[in-house]
């Protein structure tokens, strides 16, 4: 089966970092468990994720500086950021919003609005994904045809500005001139 998505899930409490992971997993998502925002930064170094769960309330390092290191990391700053947090007060919402957070849930939280809230995270991150790589196809089409157009749009410019100088000057040479249509011709 084709994953629905990567997702890093930071948790300081074992307990929870298995439901969520168990959950998720089932759902058909790649899921990387990480017990500290220390080691969520590390695995981040070493492997993306589609979307990031991240506790606020955990040891030495809470979810908070977790998302603001992450957005500050230019490799990781496009990964969206889901706060679950039993954190339910609107000062925590607000500030988790501020640091980069994209969406937040409560806990206890469904099992449900979980699995939607990534579905649509992963989904979005994808979407700006081929957005950006049809971006980047338009760019070099534009570039290839630009260059592939130049010669040949040099050419006719040329020989109409010679045969408009043959015309002014009554200088026209009927043999000349036919060579010079038919080189126009074959450029373009």
């Amino acid at each position: 089966m084709k994953s629905k998505g990567s997702v890093l899930v930071v948790d300081d409490k074992p307990a929870n970092l298995s439901v969520v992971t168990s959950m998720l997993t089932e759902r058909g998502f790649d899921v990387r468990p990480a017990i500290s925002g220390e080691v969520a930064l590390r695995a981040l170094a070493t492997n993306l994720s589609d979307v990031i769960l991240l506790d606020i309330n955990m040891p030495e390092m809470d979810g908070y500086e977790v998302c603001r290191r992450i957005k500050a990391n230019e490799a990781t700053a496009h990964i969206p950021v889901i706060f679950l947090s039993a954190a339910d007060s609107i000062d925590d919402k607000v500030q988790a919003f501020r640091v980069g957070g994209v969406d937040y849930v409560t806990k206890p939280f469904q099992a449900e609005e979980v699995i939607a809230r990534v579905t649509s995270q992963v989904t979005l991150t994808r979407q700006r994904q081929e957005i950006e790589a049809l971006a980047s196809f338009k760019d070099e089409l534009l570039r290839t045809v630009s260059h592939d157009l130049k010669n040949p749009l040099t050419n006719v410019i040329g020989y109409t500005e010679m045969l408009l100088e043959d015309v002014e000057t009554d200088a026209v040479d009927l043999e000349e001139t036919q060579e010079m249509l038919e080189r126009i011709q074959r450029s373009t």
